[in-house]
This record gives C-alpha cells, structure tokens and sequence, in this order.
C-alpha cells in the first residue's frame, strides 16, 4: 500500500553445507535508500520469503530450526509493520515438518502457502494450504486443496514452489 515500504527477508534456508546464516528480516521506509533491521526478527536466520498484502500485514516463509537458534515456525505474520510476530502455521499439515518454502498472494486476495523440506527421507510429502483472510486466518482455520500431490509417491518431493496469475496457482 505504501511503495516507500520495503522488506528483505535474509538468511539461506537450504540445506547446503556451506549456507549462510542471515540477520533477521530488513525494512527500509524510504524506497530501499536505507535499511533497518528489525529487532524482533533477530533470530529468524534462515527464511524462504517475505510478502507484504495491500493492508501492509507482513508474511514471513521460515525454515523450521533449533540450532544455532530457536525458529520453531515455519509461517509468521505481522500487523504492525514488524515490530511483533504471530505464528500462523497451519496445524492440519501432514508433511514431516512445517517448514514454510514458498507464499503468494493472488490478484483477488487468497493467500496460498506451500509446506514442506526436504522429506524424501520422511515420505516425500509436501501440502498446499490457502485462504481468503490472510490477515485473520489462525493455524487452525486454514483450507487444504485437491489437485495438488501431497502423497508419497515415486518420486519423491523436495519442497514445493508456487506461482499465481490472477486467481490461477502453478505448483512445481
């Protein structure tokens, strides 16, 4: 809503030996000409992407950790511009963790989500899940889709990336 504000989402969230531990998530409320960390992100170091809706809320894909630091979700949303931070994982997942890899936000407003890392060792699953009130939904309220492979079968998924034009998802 605001084309001064701006958010960078840092830390490399694949499982590479060699990935770089990032420092929080960055705003600039200037047009990108400078950048503050936002306190309250410190520990969020290893995050997939960040999206803001036309109502300014701020939506956070992490990759679930406990080591070096504590990130046990793997979806977030603020309402106030990054200063505090909801857990809105879904809890009717079925993949083997709740690591978040991608989000987008169709043209009419339905927010879709993709879950699951790296399960090939776990089965292989990874879940779409979406809603049409992403600034109120709860880990509880999400909806699952049909359509999309969230089975073990051969071969097995990796993560899940998605697309929308208009109200279309692609997932690959």
């Amino acid at each position: 809503s605001n084309p001064q504000v701006m958010y960078l989402s840092t830390g490399e969230p694949t499982s590479n030996a060699d990935a770089v531990f990032g420092m929080g998530i960055w705003k600039s409320t200037d047009g990108g000409n400078s950048w503050n960390m936002l306190p309250s992100t410190a520990n969020m170091i290893r995050n997939f992407k960040v999206v803001c809706d036309p109502a300014g809320n701020v939506y956070l894909a992490t990759r679930v950790l406990t080591t070096p630091v504590e990130q046990p979700y793997g979806l977030l949303r603020s309402k106030d511009g990054g200063n505090s931070w909801q857990n809105i994982t879904p809890t009717n997942l079925t993949t083997p963790n709740a690591i978040c890899t991608d989000i987008e936000l169709s043209s009419t407003g339905r927010f879709h989500a993709s879950f699951g890392y790296s399960t090939g060792a776990t089965g292989g699953v990874v879940n779409h899940r979406y809603t049409d009130d992403p600034a109120n939904v709860t880990p509880g309220s999400w909806s699952s889709s049909t359509g999309i492979r969230s089975i073990a079968s051969p071969p097995v998924a990796n993560r899940m990336e998605l697309a929308c034009v208009g109200n279309i998802l692609y997932a690959v």
